[in-house]
């Protein structure tokens, strides 16, 4: 059973994308339709936490409630790799990294600064009194924790470190 943190996708010489194992010594040759799944693998906790959230204060569910959405979400998505997507891909034995030589010509990270001034105005939010006291103040705190967890996401990803 692999788990999102254990996965990397890379790319190789000849410009095909692999799934990387990060603790076993395997890779997976990716098509073009499986690179969403593997995405949405890779941030399934995010994503679980976000649909959570949405669900649930929407609909008026208590906080409980979310909670079990979120490990819903998660559980499916986790099998659903692990059951249906996970065997159907190929394994490839003998691939070389695609190298990034000049790090100058990489976009400046603009999504992770942006991630991080939505937490940091959601923070100040908090401070100010302009949330709710209730459910409204934990779903502020679970959208602090997804915006500076994607922030950093996308930060390692500029700096290539993963």
């Amino acid at each position: 059973m692999l788990f999102g943190i254990q996965v990397t996708m890379i790319e190789d010489t000849k410009s095909r994308k692999i799934l990387i194992v990060k603790n076993r010594a395997a890779a997976y040759l990716l098509q073009k339709t499986d690179e969403k799944w593997v995405h949405l693998f890779r941030m399934n906790v995010i994503h679980s936490a976000s649909i959570a959230f949405l669900i649930s204060y929407f609909a008026k569910i208590p906080l409980w409630g979310g909670v079990l959405i979120g490990i819903g979400v998660y559980l499916t998505v986790l099998f659903y790799f692990n059951k249906r997507v996970l065997p159907h891909l190929s394994v490839i034995k003998k691939f070389k990294e695609k190298t990034v030589t000049n790090k100058s010509k990489k976009e400046f990270p603009v999504a992770a600064i942006l991630y991080y001034l939505i937490a940091a105005a959601l923070v100040i939010c908090l401070f100010t009194g302009q949330v709710e006291p209730g459910y409204l103040t934990y779903i502020v705190y679970g959208a602090i924790i997804i915006a500076a967890v994607m922030g950093t996401i996308q930060l390692r990803t500029y700096t290539g470190k993963e």
